[in-house]
């Protein structure tokens, strides 16, 4: 049983909870609510998919809406995040506009 005490690890399993990939390390984790990680994990997410057009990434979404970032650089992994975070409000049309404003911050 976790504890507000005990330091947080996350790694990468399968349903059967053999190690897939192990501890994952060196990237960004925030969160998010449970109903944003469940549309998030969909495979039709439209900010996910226009974000990889932008910039390569690694990205692990848990259905207990953790997601563990990882990228080539530090700002462009925070800005994914932050890409992230604000889309959960958003409606689907307004996402390019959100990916647009993301390119412009990172100016690609």
């Amino acid at each position: 049983m976790a504890t507000p005490f005990m330091e947080s690890e996350i790694s990468c399993v399968e349903y059967s909870n053999s190690i897939i990939l192990g501890q994952l390390e060196n990237g960004f984790l925030i969160n998010v609510s449970l109903n944003y990680a469940l549309r998030l994990r969909k495979s039709n997410s439209k900010l996910l998919y226009q974000l990889g057009q932008m910039v390569p990434y690694e990205i692990v979404i848990g259905a207990n809406g953790k997601i563990w970032i990882h990228s080539a650089s530090i700002r462009t992994t925070i800005a994914i995040g932050n890409a992230i975070l604000n889309a959960e409000h958003l409606e689907e049309e307004d996402i390019p506009q959100l990916v647009k404003n993301f390119n412009k911050s990172l100016n690609i």
